[in-house]
This record gives C-alpha cells, structure tokens and sequence, in this order.
C-alpha cells in the first residue's frame, strides 16, 4: 500500500511539472499586471549540478528539477528515507554522571565537562542521519539537442517549476 501511494504520487508530480512546463510563457508572464520578480527564480541554462536544480516539496516529499531540454532529471527524496537504520539516542545512564558534570563546571573545567557529556549524555548516534536520495527521474525527449530562448523557473508563491524552450535547433 505505501509503495502504491508513493508510485502514484511521482507519477502525478511528473504530470503536473510536465504539465506547467508546457503552458507558461515566461517572457509573456513578466510583462502581465501583478508580475513580482522577487517570488520567481528563472535561469537561462539548465541546471548541470544538485546546487543548481530548483526545489519543490511539501516537507515530506521533495524533488530537485534540473530542467534540461533532451534529458530531464528529477531527483526525489522521502522524509522517511534516511542512512542507517532505526536507532535510539538514548545512551543509559547518563543522568548519573550529572552530580559529576555540574562539580566540574562549578571549578570552571569546561574541557572536562564537554568530554564527559559528550561521551554521556548526547546519545547515538552523535550526528544526524543524513538524507539519501529516494530516485532520480530521467525523462527523455526526441528531437531536443539544441534550444535557442530557453528559461527555466520556480514561482515561489505557487511552488511551480516550469521550462520554456521557445525553439529547438
């Protein structure tokens, strides 16, 4: 059941960006009454790195839009796709040495005082776990080696990404 919801979500994301890459017209938009610069990031080339590509998401499901005409990449992340497995910060114990800790800091041994809560009272793993990527996306289009007038977008307000090749070489 999860996978099925997960599957129908990108399947109606890569719907709705191919969707509002189509019908936008950027130069023709800023030129509308109401045009705010300040909401909208545009770029005149497609983005070749992660930094690059622009973000959309609701917190929980996210994807990284490169909007490159040929080849598109859609790199898709999930909240619960992480690095390692579950864990516990909990380190047992700990409030034991807390006598110790406040002794310390009261002689002012603040070296003293961070090894020991580092060692503990901060738990386990020390650091986040960090984020991996869920897939990557890659949509392929005939007939796209070349564009001439290419933008591609993210309007802030909306959280639409779009791309606008106005002809092809």
């Amino acid at each position: 059941m999860h996978n099925t919801i997960i599957i129908a979500f990108i399947l109606s994301l890569v719907i709705s960006v191919k969707a509002s890459a189509q019908t936008t017209d950027l130069p023709k938009a800023s030129k509308v009454k109401g045009f705010d610069p300040a909401t909208l990031l545009w770029y005149d080339t497609p983005a070749n790195k992660w930094e690059e590509a622009l973000p959309v998401g609701n917190g929980r499901f996210g994807v990284m839009v490169f909007g490159k005409y040929g080849e598109e990449r859609i790199q898709q992340n999930e909240e619960t796709y992480w690095s390692g497995g579950p864990y516990s910060t909990v380190d047992q114990g700990g409030a034991g040495v807390l006598p110790e800790i406040q002794k310390l800091i009261f002689y002012g041994e603040t070296l003293n005082v961070h090894k020991i809560f580092s060692r503990h009272l901060i738990g386990y793993p020390v650091k986040q776990q960090n984020y991996q990527s869920l897939t990557n996306l890659h949509l392929f289009f005939d007939g796209q080696d070349a564009a001439v007038g290419y933008k591609h977008w993210l309007d802030l307000k909306t959280g639409v990404p779009g791309v606008n090749i106005p002809s092809m070489v």
